[in-house]
Formats: C-alpha cells, sequence, structure tokens
C-alpha cells in the first residue's frame, strides 16, 4: 500500500491548496523600489604620451594668508607657493615635450594674472599669477611660453603661484581662484 492510499483523500487536497497559497504571488515578499540617485563616472580614454595622475586631475594649491600689506602698491607680488603637477605613463615615443597653459577668468586689471573667484567676501584688487620652471609667468588662456623634456614614465612638472596687486587699493577678502589646465605635448 503506497502513502497516498493510507491518507483519505480530502487531505491531499487540504495539502496541495496551502502549497498553492504559500507560494502564490500574493505571498511573495512584497518589492519596495526607492530612488537611489545618481552615480557619475568621469573619466576619459586617452590618445597622448602622459596620464595626468589621479590627485592632480583636482589639484588644490593651499595660499595660505597674505597680509594686505604685501600688495600696497600695483604689481607687487607676495611670496610664492611651490606646487606641482604629476604625469604618469609618459612614453616618449608618442611625444618627448609637454607644458601646461592654464585657463581661466583673467584679471580685468591685468590680463596677465588669474583673477579672483567673484562673490560675497572676495577680495578685489589681486590675482595669482603661474609661473612655470623655468620661471616664464604662465599667461592664462595661452599657449605655455616653456615646454619640459619628457622621460619614460614619472614626470613631475613644478610651478610657483604668488598674489599680484592689481589696483592700487587691495581689498581683503577670500582669494580662492579657478583655473583649468591643459597639458600641451610636442
Amino acid at each position: 500500500m503506497t502513502m497516498h492510499n493510507l491518507l483519505p483523500p480530502a487531505f491531499f487536497l487540504l495539502l496541495c491548496s496551502g502549497l498553492t497559497l504559500m507560494f502564490s504571488p500574493a505571498n511573495a515578499a512584497t518589492v519596495v523600489t526607492v530612488a537611489g540617485g545618481q552615480a557619475h563616472f568621469r573619466g576619459a580614454v586617452m590618445d597622448s604620451a602622459c596620464v595626468v595622475a589621479l590627485g592632480d586631475t583636482n589639484a588644490e594649491v593651499q595660499m595660505g594668508q597674505v597680509r594686505r600689506a604685501e600688495l600696497s602698491s600695483v604689481g607687487q607680488w607676495a611670496d610664492p607657493v611651490a606646487f606641482t603637477l604629476t604625469l604618469t605613463d609618459c612614453d616618449t615615443s608618442v611625444s618627448q615635450a609637454a607644458g601646461i597653459a592654464f585657463q581661466g577668468n583673467a584679471d580685468p586689471q591685468d590680463p596677465m594674472v588669474l583673477g579672483m573667484d567673484n562673490g560675497p567676501g572676495s577680495a578685489v584688487g589681486v590675482g595669482l599669477g603661474i609661473y612655470d620652471e623655468k620661471s616664464n609667468l604662465v599667461v592664462p588662456n595661452s599657449a605655455p611660453r616653456s615646454f619640459s623634456t619628457l622621460i619614460d614614465g614619472l614626470n613631475v612638472l613644478h610651478f610657483m603661484a604668488k598674489y599680484r596687486a592689481t589696483r592700487e587699493t587691495v581689498v581683503s577678502g577670500d582669494a580662492s581662484v579657478t583655473a583649468n589646465f591643459i597639458v600641451l605635448y610636442q
């Protein structure tokens, strides 16, 4: 005798009905979908001699505080602050030299330097000049005056940044400057 013959038919009907209810969509776990936000993945595929080091793609140079008295006349420079930009994975069979150009808002009084980020509390009458490792002023929105010879692998390019008085009277305030840089190869 099989198990089927030992149990009454009503039991099998009840058992099958219970299994159907147990696995029905109405009893399935409820799934709630909530918008979670966005993810931005930024990068580029390049056909160039080098790659800008990841930490330098959004470089931040700490200029510190400068006394207004250091910028007491038009054209006067404050002390320089050194910074570097690093190129990695360089291949000299592609290019032998690299130059950096800085792009941004030139100071309205002195187009040879970058202007301050405008906003409430910003300094007035001061700009920021950038010098390359050969002491050439890198004029904003212009081609580099000099190029550095590359070696295969890692290359560190050295710069100096200095505040410059662009008006007779400098007004104290936030002296932040934003500039983009591009790498030009020869």
